[in-house]
């Protein structure tokens, strides 16, 4: 029986010590701790929402000469004007971690603590309070021109991927486009504003590019920069279909082709180039061989290379 006791006794004891270790940097002061700190400060001074806070306490001491620890307790202020402080459930350590709430303010409470159980200073040091200021937007994620190979009768249309915001603001983004004349080289000043710089506003041979910035409505993000493109030489295009006179030649008529016009979108001359092709239909009616060889020539081929009954 007494070694039963015993034992349920030292049980006790066991449970005791562990209780006291598990929750010793809670303990009460009993009017015997440490001294206060006499320091703590929280870095940075000017911090930002995806960014941790640590503080850094000093001084303090034990009558006995214990070593002294700190005990520490987050406090935020979402009110400013009413100056609530209030803790932050959890957060007792020397560091607290992102995310922060931007323009929310942040300070702790620190305690001595020495000896075994642990007991706490009667009184804490409260640190600097710091405010989470505004952080800018990340530059957008993508930036590209399309069409890639453009022609002047294009419109030149900028896709641009978002940027993020850590303090979940809303974004707005400008697009802008510059021109080069030396083949990217130079650059001229950012401008013609939009997503889209529409047909007409560029000539053949230059070379275009164009940014984004996103801003939260008082920070902007870093410039996105595209790759560039370089206006292509248009095809031209023929106004009129290619008609041989006479309709109904002989062998000792010249045959020629009606009068041609065409456009270019860039503006430049439209010349013709005229090719000719014979087939052998030696009396054949229907559809014949096939026909031969395409041969450069004028728009009039002269009678002296005609055969009759051939096409």
């Amino acid at each position: 029986m007494f070694s039963c006791q015993r034992s349920h006794l030292l049980l006790a004891l066991l449970l005791t010590t562990a209780l006291t270790m598990a929750v010793g940097s809670f303990a009460k002061p009993n009017g015997n701790g440490p001294t206060a700190p006499t320091s703590a400060v929280v870095t940075p001074i000017h911090p930002h929402a995806f960014g941790d806070l640590q503080v850094v306490a000093s001084g303090g001491s034990d009558a006995a000469g214990a070593t002294v620890t700190y005990q520490y307790q987050w406090q935020v202020l979402t009110d400013a004007p009413l100056a609530t402080w209030t803790d932050l459930a959890g957060e007792t350590s020397s560091t607290l971690s992102h995310p922060l709430h931007r323009d929310w303010q942040y300070q702790v409470l620190v305690w001595s603590v020495s000896g075994f159980p642990a007991v706490l200073s009667a009184t804490s040091l409260t640190s600097n309070a710091v405010t989470v200021l505004n952080s800018a937007p990340s530059i957008p994620a993508a930036l590209d021109i399309s069409p890639a190979q453009p022609f002047v009768s294009d419109d030149l249309l900028a896709t641009y991927a978002p940027s993020t915001d850590v303090d979940g603001d809303t974004l707005s983004y400008t697009v802008q486009w510059a021109l080069s004349t030396d083949g990217g080289f130079t650059w001229g000043a950012w401008g013609n504003d939009g997503l889209t710089l529409t047909a007409g506003s560029f000539v053949r041979g230059q070379t275009w590019r164009a940014r984004v910035i996103a801003s939260d409505g008082t920070l902007s993000s870093i410039e996105r920069v595209s790759a560039s493109v370089v206006i292509g030489n248009s095809l031209p295009t023929t106004n009129d279909t290619p008609t041989i006179l006479p309709a109904n030649p002989t062998s000792s008529t010249d045959l020629s082709v009606s009068a041609l016009s065409g456009t270019d979108a860039d503006g430049d001359e439209v010349t013709f180039r005229y090719q000719w092709a014979r087939r052998n239909m030696n009396g054949v009616k229907a559809k014949g061989p096939a026909w031969g060889e395409w041969e450069d020539g004028g728009d009039t081929l002269p009678y002296t290379r005609l055969i009759r009954g051939d096409q």
